[in-house]
This record gives structure tokens, C-alpha cells and sequence, in this order.
């Protein structure tokens, strides 16, 4: 593996603000992490080993491993550990990616893709691998993407929903288990509002709000009280959602009046519960209010409704970002070495975490495993508090 230490940008290239997926008030400190006026970013991405990011004047960034073409630079075997251009264009709208693809939407609608193709999870066909961002066909409405490991789920501005793929436990909704090579439409409604896809089931919201789930359940992620696994969308229960967070084999979401739920798998406490090893119905964690949450393998992290972020479930590599490598049962509040910092947005990959800061600096802070240079730190050292992302 050949592995690629870059010298730092120029001072013109230099600035960071940064916005999330389909995931704070902060004043420089004066210790290491003091320097250069970063990239402004408006939209982050992380894949198990590599990161995207839009820059607020639309350019694209990429950084990490690129064993499957996943950094989209035309290399095969190369880690970057700084953020690398892709390309001239300077119209990217938004980044979404999950284990070694990646996804993003310009602004004219189109959806572009690259990176592992083996189970068609890019929406082409006829490749395993997508080395350079890629347009799936020539339509111009595509609003929001929800990578799965290995299937994507995407929703159109008319309010349907596509999906493609892996289907080996009906993850992709469409009636059947067999794979999907592109797009296919999931059902005929038209009013499915977001959308989230886990390792082998997804969980969408409507326009209505209410909660609908499919693919495995053998574990009660749907939370549904009962574990019946299903190919296609089933509402879950009449209560009304505002987000929700697929994982492996658990789900956590927020509900409109904003407390925060988890259910399904709970080994490492990734569903914020330290009582139970699996929860057969959503289970509500705590009584504080939340304003988004995320998921991925077998952690979380949540922004309360107060801007704060909080991390739980699996701490391998201090992918928690609180200064340990320790499991963490319930939502707990990270460690930066910035003042008390509030979030614009966060999200989470297999084994890191990431989070944007959301007034004064606007700083892309990571934490947790780095061997592929995913955190763009310059290094390729593991960290277990965030820090920020190198100039």
C-alpha cells in the first residue's frame, strides 16, 4: 500500500466551515490546534476510511483511502491524509457515503457516483468500480442520498423514492429480494420526506411524519415489537418523527417533540440504553430534547437541542471523541479542547466521527481511527478527541 504525505496547501486554498449528510459557537484556542484560517465547507461525508467535502464556493475535496476508487482521484492503493481537490467543477450542492462509495448531488439535480460498485450500489451498471465521479443516468431532480453498506436508497424532489443494489434481506423496499444493477422505484407513493439506510434495513419518514421500516428486523430494528423482517415499507406505530438513523441492526430517532428513542441491537450501548442488550421496541433516552442524531455500525452521535454534541455506543480507536477508548452506554458529551463548542451539523462513519462547528471558525473537528489518513489530519494517528481537520 503505498501511502502519500502531502505538503501542506497554499494560504489561498486555506478555510473551513462545514455542513453534514443526509449530520458550534467555538473561539479559536491558542494551544496546537491554533493556525491558518481553514477551508468553509458547507457539506461533509465520511465512508469507513475517506471523507468529502463541498467548499462553499461548490468545489470538491477528498481524503483518505482509495483502495476502491472511493476518493474519486483516478488512483487505486493511494491514502491521502489532506484534503485533495477533485476536479475543476464548482457546482457540487451536497456529499453523502457509507463504507467505499461515495455520492453527490450538483446543483442542476443530477446525482453523480464512484468508488466500489461489486454489489451495484453505484446505480450503474456493467462495473465494480468507479474510479472518478460518475453521472447514474440523466435525470435532474435527485434531492437526498442514504448510502447503505453495500445498497443506496435516494428521494427525488416529487417526493418518490428509489432505490438499488444489494437486496439479500429486502432492504431496498421493493417487494422482492433480488439486487438492483439501477434506480428502481420503490412503490408509487410520493411523499417520502427523508430517508436512512443501515447495514441490511432502512428506515424513511414521510411527509405525514410517521415512521415506516424494512429489510431485517431479525434483531428489532424496526422497533416495532416484533422481529419480522420485511421487503417492503411497513409503518411503524402512529407516532409522529422528525429524524431517523439506521445502524447495524439498531435504529435511534427523534421524534417531533424532540426526545430521542433507540432500539434493536445494544451490545455496545449504541442505542443510549445501559440496561439491555437488545430493546424490542423504541425506548426513549432520557428526557433532554434533541436535534439531530446519527448512526453507523455500532455508535451514535446526537446534537441536543441546546447545539451540544454527544457521542455513545462503540469506542474502538476513541471513535467517541470523549478523550477515552471506552464504551459508552448513554449519550455523553464530547471532549475538544475548544470552549463549550455547538454544532452545525455532525455525523459518524464506522470508526470515526465528525462535527462542524457552527459560528466563530466553523472548524471541521474528527476523532477516532486515522490509518487511511480519513481524518485529513496530515497524519495517519488515531485520536479519541476531536480535532481539527489539517489546513
Amino acid at each position: 500500500m503505498k501511502k502519500l504525505l502531502l505538503p501542506k496547501l497554499s494560504l489561498a486554498l486555506l478555510g473551513f466551515l462545514v455542513l453534514s449528510m443526509s449530520s458550534c459557537t467555538s473561539s479559536e484556542s491558542s494551544s496546537s490546534q491554533s493556525g491558518p484560517v481553514a477551508k468553509t465547507y458547507k457539506a461533509v461525508a465520511a465512508g469507513d476510511k475517506h471523507m468529502l467535502a463541498i467548499t462553499s464556493s461548490g468545489e470538491l475535496y477528498t481524503w483518505g483511502n482509495s483502495d476502491a476508487g472511493q476518493t474519486g482521484l483516478n488512483l487505486m492503493g493511494t491514502d491521502y491524509n489532506l484534503p485533495q481537490k477533485l476536479g475543476a467543477d464548482t457546482d457540487w450542492k451536497s456529499v453523502y457515503a457509507n463504507a467505499n462509495q461515495s455520492f453527490a448531488i450538483k446543483n442542476d439535480g443530477t446525482l453523480w457516483a464512484w468508488g466500489d460498485n461489486q454489489s451495484k450500489q453505484l446505480g450503474i451498471n456493467g462495473v465494480n468500480h468507479l474510479m472518478i465521479p460518475t453521472k447514474i443516468n440523466n435525470d435532474t431532480d435527485w434531492i437526498l442520498v442514504a448510502p447503505g453498506v453495500d445498497f443506496t436508497l435516494a428521494i427525488k424532489q416529487n417526493g418518490t423514492l428509489w432505490a438499488w443494489g444489494n437486496n439479500a434481506n429486502g432492504q431496498l423496499g421493493i417487494g422482492n429480494f433480488t439486487a438492483q444493477d439501477t434506480p428502481t422505484q420503490v412503490g408509487t407513493d410520493t411523499d417520502w420526506k427523508f430517508v436512512s439506510a443501515g447495514t441490511t434495513h432502512t428506515m424513511a419518514i414521510k411527509n405525514n411524519n410517521t415512521l415506516w421500516a424494512w429489510g431485517d428486523n431479525s434483531v428489532n430494528a424496526f422497533g416495532n415489537g416484533n422481529a419480522f423482517s420485511s421487503e417492503v415499507p411497513g409503518q411503524v406505530g402512529t407516532d409522529t418523527w422528525k429524524t431517523v438513523a439506521a445502524g447495524n441492526s439498531f435504529s435511534m430517532g427523534i421524534k417531533t417533540d424532540g426526545t430521542l428513542w433507540g432500539t434493536g441491537k445494544n451490545n455496545y450501548g449504541q442505542c443510549g440504553n445501559q440496561n439491555a442488550l437488545v430493546l424490542y421496541t423504541f425506548f426513549q433516552i432520557g428526557t433532554d430534547t434533541w436535534k439531530d442524531v446519527r448512526s453507523c455500525d455500532f455508535h451514535s452521535m446526537g446534537i441536543s437541542a441546546a447545539g451540544f454534541c454527544y457521542t455513545w455506543g462503540n469506542n474502538t480507536f476513541g471513535c467517541l471523541g470523549n478523550n477515552t477508548t471506552n464504551v459508552t452506554y448513554r449519550p455523553t458529551a464530547i471532549y475538544t479542547g475548544f470552549p463549550a463548542d455547538q454544532a452545525w451539523f455532525a455525523g459518524v462513519s464506522k470508526n470515526s466521527s465528525f462535527y462542524v462547528t457552527l459560528n466563530s471558525g466553523h472548524y471541521l473537528l474528527v476523532a477516532g481511527s486515522n490509518d487511511k489518513g480519513q481524518l485529513g489530519t496530515g497524519n495517519n494517528n488515531d485520536t479519541s478527541k476531536f480535532v481539527r481537520t489539517a489546513n
